[in-house]
């Protein structure tokens, strides 16, 4: 058995992951998340390692996605990580 637990930040992809995901016969679990970066830089919590970091992150889409699947045969995993 395996899980597979995947951030996907362009969420214009997410219905194409579903179809995916159901072609294949595999469940899979879609839940909003956020990075630990931009969590800290919104409460402007100064860590000196995200300082530099900050333009990066300033600049990005504050939420997306975490797709977890748990797939119990290794070729359907192999089949839906080359996708």
């Amino acid at each position: 058995m395996y899980g597979l637990f995947l951030v996907l930040n362009d969420i214009y992809k997410l219905d194409e992951l579903h179809e995916m995901f159901y072609e294949e016969e595999v469940g899979a679990t879609t839940i909003d998340s956020q990075g630990i970066g931009k969590v800290l830089l919104d409460h402007h919590i100064d860590i000196p390692m995200l300082a530099s970091m900050r333009k990066l992150i300033d600049g990005r889409k504050p939420y997306n996605k975490l797709i977890i699947s748990v797939i119990k045969d290794e070729e359907k995993l192999k089949r839906v990580t080359a996708k």
